[in-house]
């Protein structure tokens, strides 16, 4: 076996040789060449600090003790593990069909942090492996999807059916996508009924609202449409939404087209009366549910205030009460110590008694004994002088 020495730069393959990076996601670590994310994007590259070509000895040659004073360097990603793992699938397989077994749940992974981190041709693979998906989805929840994913066309085609179904847009349905864009697809609905080329009237009105949810670079690679076939919707969209068209001025046509089309434009005006009146009726449910929210807010104001002031008298009832409980308590320690003062002076009166009582009968034994003695000297003299 011949020991390992450090190459020289001629030595080391231009293909085959990779530097290895390290990241942690989750408190999970991952080890892999970096050569997929310098390539896949800039961005990443540019924002991580890796660069192309270069070598580092204590990772291609020498074991990476993580233990160790100074361990190699971990970049950090603020991802999850489940959106990671999907994306070092298909940047490093393991085995031939390891890409064809990403489920659609990965490839919305692979999608989310493609677009995060601008590996642009990974987010067009992804966006082309999720057609069957996005399409099974209800159109709000692919709007939702292509807002967060910033895709257009998953919006163009939500928007599209929107218009286009026969159930109407709801009050629910509007509250998701906004309130403003629920009215213009209302209108689009509206218009609908007598449009003579209905799909390019929807698709480029649709196209004109995209505005509110996306910016105009994104716009710009959102359309299935040519420049040409977008030119002419929105033609047919200006033709038919203005009130000044003059039918007569167009190409000669038949009496019966003429009615048809007077009708038509008829109709139409009228779908133009009722979605400004279904405008206006916006408006007054607003102003009415904003007034009722504003009566539900002084409602719930006056509650608060009455709670307050409850919450404020039970404070007080709760400090008069605690106040005549340390009076009582202090009533009670004060004829406690009454009644033990008056205890003493009875037990010092008594005592003073007692000592009375016992002076009292020792000086009555004194005066007795002195009683005797005399007695008992007068008859010793007695007797002396009976002698």
């Amino acid at each position: 076996m011949t020991q390992m020495t450090m190459p020289s730069p001629q030595d080391i393959d231009p293909d085959y040789h990779w530097n290895f990076v390290r990241f942690t996601a989750q408190g999970r670590f991952f080890c892999v060449p970096d050569y997929r994310f310098i390539e896949g994007s800039e961005y990443f590259a540019s924002k991580y600090g890796l660069k192309n070509g270069s070598i580092t000895p204590s990772t291609d040659f020498e074991v990476v003790d993580m233990n160790a004073e100074k361990p190699p360097q971990v970049i950090d990603l603020d991802v999850t593990i489940k959106d990671f793992r999907p994306l070092l699938t298909v940047l490093y397989p393991k085995t031939a069909d390891a890409v064809a077994q990403i489920t659609e749940e990965g490839w919305l992974s692979i999608l989310r942090l493609s677009t995060k981190w601008s590996f642009d041709d990974l987010r067009k693979t992804a966006v082309d492996k999720l057609k069957g998906y996005v399409a099974r989805m209800c159109p709000v929840e692919r709007i939702k999807l292509a807002k967060e994913l910033s895709h257009a066309p998953w919006a163009l085609s939500g928007y599209t059916e929107l218009v286009t179904r026969p159930e109407r847009v709801t009050v629910q349905v509007a509250r998701e996508i906004g309130l403003e864009i629920a009215i213009e697809l209302c209108g689009m609905r509206e218009g609908r009924h007598v449009s003579w080329d209905p799909p390019s009237l929807t698709e480029s009105g649709i196209k004109s609202i995209l505005s509110c949810d996306f910016p105009p670079e994104v716009l710009e690679v959102a359309s299935n449409l040519g420049d040409e076939a977008k030119s002419e919707a929105m033609e047919l969209v200006e033709a038919a939404a203005s009130p000044e068209t003059d039918l007569d001025e167009m190409k000669p046509l038949s009496n019966k087209e003429k009615k048809r089309m007077r009708k038509a434009e008829e109709e139409r005006r009228k779908a133009e009366e009722e979605r400004r009146m279904q405008e206006r009726e916006l408006g007054e449910r607003r102003m009415k549910e904003e007034e009722r929210r504003k009566w539900q807010e002084r409602e719930l104001d006056e509650e608060r205030r009455k709670v307050e002031e409850e919450r404020s008298m039970q404070e007080w009832e709760l400090e008069e009460k605690q106040m005549k409980e340390e009076e009582e308590r202090r009533m009670q320690k004060r004829n406690i110590a009454m009644k033990e003062e008056e205890g003493k002076i009875a037990a010092e009166e008594e005592a003073i008694r007692l000592a009375e009582e016992e002076e009292a009968q020792r000086v009555l034994e004194v005066r007795e004994k002195q009683r005797g003695k005399r007695l008992k000297e007068y008859q010793r003299r007695l007797e002396q002088y009976q002698w």
